[in-house]
């Protein structure tokens, strides 16, 4: 799996964004996310622009993961977005 790069500005500064994430690139504490430092991720991703659709899939995951202790079905993460798999 590749490790982000995170270099984009964040109101605490770099220290608080490049300390976040495991070797894996996985966020270490979940409350420190917040839908800017989702766009910075998505930036660093190559994906400028979050749609609604986008935003919609992230909230969806978010919810199960915190409800579920563990990752959504992707399909079930579909179905509920309206998304064809």
């Amino acid at each position: 799996m590749n490790q982000l790069n995170i270099s984009a500005q964040s109101p605490k500064g770099l220290d608080f964004i490049h300390n976040r994430f495991d070797v894996d690139g996985f966020l270490i504490d979940s409350s420190v996310w917040n839908k800017t430092l989702a766009k910075q991720l998505a930036m660093q991703s190559d994906l400028h622009d979050l749609s609604d659709k986008h935003w919609e899939v992230i909230e969806i995951v978010r919810e199960r993961y915190f409800s579920m202790g563990a990752l959504p079905v992707m399909r079930l993460i579909c179905k509920a977005a309206g998304i064809d798999p």
